[in-house]
Parts: structure tokens; C-alpha cells; sequence
């Protein structure tokens, strides 16, 4: 994804940025404190929302994380994407709900993950490790990634392609 963004609020406890295609990434948490340079120089965050472009409608949320501000700050500065903030919150074993709106991709990365794509997914990759995906909607592409995988096909699946990567 080469979604990127730029810090244009900070406040003790939410962190707004201005991303790349007009929606706005929300950071909620505690003790954020803006540096001189515009970055994150302190804080935690808790949780994590996409929202549209006048933040009134959110389309993601990523909660239960606890995650340094500097730590995102310093992907958001250095890093073409968020892909390497994903990564340090999604390396584990997650369970991953989505029912969207419109099409979006979701990514299990690394561990055994649990993903339940409905809506308007379009595309939904496991990444390494044994994931169980569950597909409950038709013209999806599903890439199970490495290792042993499940993936359930619920409901009208016709138009999907499915890989079953590199596992059994």
C-alpha cells in the first residue's frame, strides 16, 4: 500500500494526520507530545482509525495495541508507507474482522491469524504462519501465504480466486 501521511494536529491524548488520499489517520492514546521537527517525541497509542477526509465517517479501526508514538513516528518519517507500522502491530497470532463498505485488503502478516472478510473485501493475504480464513462473500482473491492454511468459502462465492500458497 502506498498510502502515506503527514502530522497536522497533536494533542495530549489524539494525534491527527493528513494521509496521502485525503482520509485522516486518528492515533488515540496518552502523553503524546509534538517534537520541534513536527514528529512524535512522546506518548502511547491504544488505538488506531482511518476516517474520511472530513473525519466524520471512520472506516478502520485497529484497537487493543499498545504501541510507542515515537516508534510510529519514526516509520511515518522515514518509510515510504505504513507497511512497517503494520508489522510490528500484526507479527503475532490476530484475529482480523472486516465488513466493509467499499473494497478494501486485509493482511494477516506473520502468526496464525484468523481472518473473516464479508463486505466489500477485495483481496485478503494470511501471510506465514497456519491461518484460518473465512471468506463470506463472492469476488474476493485470497492468498493463504506460507504454511498450513484453512480457508472456508461461505455464502456465494462464485467470481473468487483463491491461492492456497505454499502450505498443505
Amino acid at each position: 500500500s502506498d498510502l502515506d501521511g503527514t502530522i497536522t494536529s497533536v494533542t495530549a491524548t489524539q494525534v491527527i494526520i493528513t494521509n496521502s488520499d485525503g482520509t485522516l489517520t486518528y492515533l488515540i492514546g496518552s502523553g503524546f507530545v509534538e517534537s520541534p521537527a513536527g514528529s512524535l517525541s512522546a506518548g502511547t497509542i491504544t488505538q488506531m482509525q482511518r476516517r474520511d477526509s472530513t473525519g466524520a465517517t471512520t472506516l478502520e479501526t485497529i484497537s487493543g495495541i499498545s504501541y510507542a508514538a515515537t516508534t510510529f513516528s519514526t516509520h511515518l518519517n522515514n518509510d515510504a508507507d505504513y507497511v512497517n507500522i503494520f508489522l510490528d502491530n500484526f507479527g503475532g497470532d490476530d484475529t482480523i474482522t472486516a465488513n466493509p463498505s467499499s473494497a478494501i485488503e486485509l493482511r494477516g502478516y506473520a502468526g496464525a491469524d484468523t481472518i473473516t472478510a464479508s463486505g466489500s473485501t477485495q483481496i485478503v493475504y494470511g501471510g506465514d504462519g497456519g491461518d484460518t480464513i473465512v471468506s463470506r462473500n463472492s469476488n474476493q482473491a485470497i492468498d493463504a501465504g506460507a504454511d498450513d492454511d484453512t480457508v472456508r468459502l461461505a455464502n456465494n462465492y462464485s467470481n473468487s480466486v483463491l491461492d492456497g500458497g505454499a502450505g498443505t
